[in-house]
């Protein structure tokens, strides 16, 4: 029976709490809501029944300020209750606050202590720092003056002696059940955030092995119809429109095993961090260039372009993931090959600043708009997506993914551009010790 009764009474309890919350709310919303709500019935309760012992111990003047008291707690249930006009409760907060000190001034009897638990209730109710702040100090300059400044008593001190230490005791107890409670809310409000970051992490876990699966099963196909595509191009008695759709198709599927490895690429950082710290493994810049120019030479040559290659005579080396930098500078040439106009030149070169290794990468191409620097290298906005000059085809992923390994090894990826002038890429590495 007892156990009955202490289930039914914490099921009203609950639902008192839960008034005018709403499913569409945040979670802290929805938690503000219940804390004000805690405040407002602990309130209420308060003023309620001291209404009564004033009218029955004839003091009307003080039971004129619960009464008053007991009407701005319902205006604050009401106006938390329908969630509009958020500053009806600040002024509620305020008339009940000035009632306090009005009653502790001419009466001594003990009310100044509530005002404690008033920069609590602030909490919730203010979302505003400067507010909080103002309405805080109003609290604590007036709990002090009422402390050390001499009131002006309607009745003698001592008469309500008693009441002032049955008003400290209540707003004391009441301070530490609504630190309780706001601790109760916190510890939920933490839970709650575990929770989610939890099923994040699980989703991120699942989307990541579907995005491997997908890319990995996506490559060896894709990479089959170009390889094929380019011999049937090498034969020599096709028509030219043969030859014209065997093209596109070869384009098409070179695009997709593109978009296909900067997935992957992503994916891989994902999982494993940047996947590029320190390795221990000398790399000789010089020769990375040389190995990457060589290979761009064929997709520089289709469209008229000479790519001019300056490196010092001495080796320069860096520890570093050999195929990581190989893949930052064949982002890098490959964009400035994209987005050249045929017949341009692009300048590579090397030089060593310092304790550093700086590589140069300049062409004379169509630049980069204003509006878009910003974006190159993000690699979820899908901002910096365009096509090269011969219409090639871009996923803007690749400088994103070039960056995030630099960042990796400590060093440095940044550009230079003008609208219709050119880009200037600069990869720098800090050399081996």
């Amino acid at each position: 029976m007892i156990s009955s009764t202490r289930k039914n009474l914490s099921r009203r309890f609950q639902h008192l709490l839960n008034i005018g919350v709403a499913p569409s709310m945040s979670f802290s919303q929805h938690q503000k809501t219940r804390m004000l709500n805690f405040v407002i019935t602990g309130a209420f309760i308060n003023s309620f029944v001291y209404l009564w012992i004033n009218i029955a111990a004839k003091h009307y003047f003080l039971a004129l300020f619960n009464l008053l008291n007991c009407i701005l707690d319902v205006f604050t249930f009401i106006y938390n209750y329908r969630q509009k006009h958020r500053w009806v409760l600040g002024a509620c907060l305020f008339f009940a606050s000035a009632s306090m000190v009005i009653s502790s001034y001419f009466y001594n009897n003990g009310t100044e202590y509530f005002l404690i638990v008033v920069p609590v209730i602030c909490l919730v109710v203010f979302e505003q720092k400067i507010v909080y702040f103002l309405f805080s100090s109003f609290c604590i300059v007036s709990f002090l003056f009422l402390q050390f400044a001499p009131g002006h008593y309607i009745e003698p001190p001592l008469a309500l002696r008693n009441r002032a230490f049955i008003n400290a005791l209540t707003a004391l107890i009441f301070l530490v059940v609504n630190l309780q409670f706001l601790k109760y809310l916190y510890s939920s409000y933490q839970r709650n955030l575990e929770k989610v970051n939890q099923q994040l992490a699980e989703s991120n876990q699942a989307k990541l092995r579907l995005l491997s699966t997908v890319s990995h099963d996506l490559r060896n196909p894709v990479g089959g119809i170009a390889y094929l595509s380019e011999l049937l191009l090498q034969q020599e008695h096709a028509s030219l429109n043969y030859r014209e759709s065997i093209e596109s198709i070869r384009n098409t599927a070179l695009s997709t095993l593109t978009l296909v490895n900067e997935l992957l690429e992503i994916n891989d950082q994902s999982e494993t961090g940047n996947g590029i710290a320190n390795t221990g493994i000398s790399v000789n810049v010089v020769t990375v260039i040389n190995q990457v120019t060589d290979l761009l030479q064929l997709s520089a040559r289709k469209k008229q372009q000479q790519l001019f290659v300056e490196t010092p005579q001495l080796p320069l080396y860096v520890s570093i993931n050999r195929q990581k930098i190989e893949r930052v500078l064949n982002n890098v040439v490959n964009n400035a090959i994209k987005f050249s106009y045929e017949g341009s030149a692009i300048y590579i070169s090397l030089r060593q600043e310092s304790e550093d290794a700086i590589i140069q990468v300049k062409d004379s191409g169509i630049g980069i708009p204003a509006t878009l620097q910003p974006f190159i290298f993000h690699t979820s906005s899908g901002e910096a997506k365009r096509e090269g000059t011969a219409r090639e085809k871009s996923y803007g992923l690749g400088m994103g993914i070039a960056r995030e390994i630099m960042e990796g090894v400590k060093g440095r990826l940044w550009f230079e551009s003008n609208e219709g002038l050119g880009t200037t890429f600069y990869i720098q590495m800090p050399l081996q010790a």
